[in-house]
């Protein structure tokens, strides 16, 4: 689905906002499509392809669970919504993570990783409070969800497939040797009290032999990922729309995106899990609360759809 904002001439005005003298009753009066109005629409356009279409029944069992159970029950609610088996999708895992994230999505091990730090908020007394507390998880949830996805992409992807296992598995192999080898300082502090000397020879071959487990490990997942959800062309549509995700996905994080500066802001990927973990809150709240707030004006852009705006 594609937004034509050549339809129109810059001197028309949208009809909804004129007076009733400026109407000129015998010609057709169309919208002015402003720059910032082609940013909202797209988004809106976006926003309803992300549309998990979560129903209220669905909602209102959720939100009857509390803490670390209404977390696993979204994520399986997730899981059925983009239709993906347990074989594939995402682990949940509680971290000690930085006080700025409150999840995150581990593409190494596809994990979601919950900051443990924010699970005391689910012990909020008041009932409309709590409620607000699992909307919030509900739509970080949905954020790092579309994380996954796109990673998912990526090893659907026929030529850059293989390109994501070396690159997560370097990665996760990194993170290992990482951890490795915070222990050894602790051994070699403590080596004469605990009669241990480690043979610093042998990290090479313990590299060797991690990053042989996360290949194969990874392989794995590429291969069932493939078999459930199938294998994108390059010259597609969505092949050409992975290869943009990808530039930003299989590089390191620079300090900037990981501290949440402008460069996280503009990301691609970045940009769209937002858009998706807004597009599930506010539906979510609209099936909930019985109110109309889901982020755009749907009655103005159903109207433009009318006039033939958006085709």
């Amino acid at each position: 689905m594609k937004v034509n904002f050549n339809l129109y001439k810059t001197n028309n005005i949208y009809p909804a906002f004129q007076s009733e003298k400026s109407r000129n009753k015998n010609q057709v009066q169309k919208p002015i499509i402003t720059d910032k109005d082609k940013i909202y629409f797209h988004d809106y356009m976006l926003a309803k392809k992300l549309d998990f279409k979560i129903s209220k029944k669905e909602l209102d069992n959720l939100f009857q669970y509390n803490s670390d159970e209404f977390i696993i029950r979204a994520n399986m609610l997730f899981s059925d919504k983009a239709g993906v088996s347990e074989k594939i999708a995402p682990k949940l895992s509680l971290q000690p993570l930085p006080d700025n994230m409150m999840m995150g999505y581990s593409p190494t091990d596809n994990t979601i990783l919950i900051n443990q730090k924010n699970m005391y908020l689910f012990s909020e007394p008041d009932k409309s409070k709590q409620r607000k507390v699992k909307f919030i998880f509900f739509a970080a949830l949905r954020h790092e969800w579309q994380h996954y996805l796109q990673t998912m992409d990526i090893y659907r992807h026929k030529t850059l497939g293989d390109k994501a296992v070396k690159y997560y598995s370097q990665q996760s192999t990194f993170e290992l040797l990482d951890f490795s080898n915070k222990i050894f300082e602790k051994v070699e502090e403590n080596k004469d009290k605990l009669g241990i000397k480690i043979d610093y020879t042998k990290i090479p071959l313990l590299y060797r032999f991690l990053e042989f487990n996360n290949t194969n490990r990874l392989n794995k997942l590429k291969k069932n990922v493939r078999k459930e959800l199938g294998i994108i062309e390059p010259d597609s549509e969505l092949g050409k729309k992975v290869e943009l995700s990808a530039k930003t996905l299989l590089k390191p994080h620079t300090k900037g995106y990981i501290n949440h500066t402008e460069e996280y802001y503009d990301d691609i990927n970045e940009k769209e899990a937002r858009i998706a973990s807004y597009t599930e809150l506010f539906k979510s709240f609209d099936e909930i609360s019985g109110m109309q707030c889901f982020i755009f004006n749907r009655k103005i852009i159903d109207k433009m759809a009318e006039e033939g705006c958006i085709i």
